[in-house]
């Protein structure tokens, strides 16, 4: 094994980034390396080289951030330092779309997502509901024999499963600690209709008791809105007359709340972005759509074709969000090259 100063100079500062907690995605385009390059360094000789011993090296270990130029004429490749001052960064935030998780059916969509996140390192991550997908609890099929084999502890631990892998891939980053955000969705909400219904089952199960909790998850109840950067997360928003989901395209919802929002609940990818006339303020509405790979039966071969993947937003500020789709198809390639 080479000692740590052995090593070429990007690999040395790759390394003492990533122990100072700094995103993957960061390093890359300080060392203005590939993504993989980094990764792939800092992942197979995290433990050969520890904290301890980077920091030995460097003798002072808070060094401040500059950004880095390496000279790529050289064999070495050694970096040399340019004074920088690093701009204040508003907050970015990743959105995941209905996720579905039921027993029976391959989380490893779930695996992408939070590789991608783990890639990534938004600053919030919001999961606009319908995670746990309750199917024993649906009203919709039962008693038919589309619903027998459904048990509701499977659900439960279908739902607990796909948070563990999040949560895995969460924690795989040295540092990363986003806040997450969860506005609960109708599927979660046959929990708390279903204990309504029947009281005797009050304090075995309920939303209360989901893993979201366990991991640190806020939780807002169904219909609940998160207003986060002045934009409202909720798993859909509501017709004050019906109290069915409000109809018409985002941009039309848009005019009629007359606030900014993230949704849900629908299997589609709608955003729009207005201006009000006499302020100016911009003001964003988006659907987020589903983020599972399986179809639903209830939907047809037809319905079934539509967007699956997540959303990120960027300059969350008053209301304001640059948005930017991430499909899972696109998870799922940086995911596998990454292994």
């Amino acid at each position: 094994m080479s000692k740590f100063s052995e090593l070429k100079a990007w690999k040395r500062e790759a390394l003492r980034m990533f122990y100072e907690a700094t995103p993957y995605q960061d390093i890359a385009n300080t060392l203005a390396l590939p993504y993989h390059t980094v990764y792939r360094h800092i992942v197979r000789n995290k433990d050969i080289y520890s904290k301890e011993c980077v920091r030995q090296y460097y003798h002072v270990w808070q060094v401040p951030k500059k950004v880095l130029e390496v000279d790529y004429s050289t064999s070495t490749g050694e970096v040399a330092a340019a004074p920088y001052v690093t701009p204040r960064k508003l907050p970015t935030i990743f959105v995941i779309g209905d996720t579905q998780c039921k027993q029976g059916v391959s989380l490893e969509y779930l695996e992408w997502v939070g590789a991608y996140i783990a890639r990534k390192q938004p600053d919030i991550i919001v999961h606009i509901g319908d995670h746990y997908d309750m199917a024993s609890l649906s009203s919709y099929d039962k008693g038919q024999l589309s619903a027998e084999g459904r048990r509701v502890k499977a659900d439960i631990d279908a739902g607990d499963a796909g948070l563990d892998i999040l949560e895995r891939h969460i924690r795989s980053v040295n540092g990363y600690n986003p806040r997450k955000v969860v506005t609960l969705g109708n599927h979660e909400e046959r929990i708390d209709r279903f204990v309504g219904f029947n009281p005797e089952f009050e304090g075995f199960i309920g939303t209360d008791k989901l893993a979201f909790t366990r991991y640190g998850w806020e939780v807002y109840p169904f219909l609940t809105p998160a207003n986060i950067c002045g934009i409202n997360f909720v798993h859909y928003v509501q017709n004050g007359m019906t109290g069915k989901p409000l109809g018409g395209n985002v941009l039309t919802r848009l005019k009629n709340v007359g606030e900014s929002f993230v949704m849900g609940h629908q299997q589609v990818l709608d955003t729009a972005l207005r201006y009000l006339p006499l302020s100016g303020k911009p003001q964003i509405g988006v659907i987020v759509g589903a983020c599972y790979l399986h179809d639903e039966g209830y939907k047809g071969f037809q319905g079934n074709h539509h967007f699956r993947g997540c959303v990120m937003l960027y300059e969350c500020k008053e209301g304001f969000a640059m948005t930017k789709a991430v499909s899972l198809n696109h998870m799922r390639e940086l995911y596998e090259v990454s292994l």
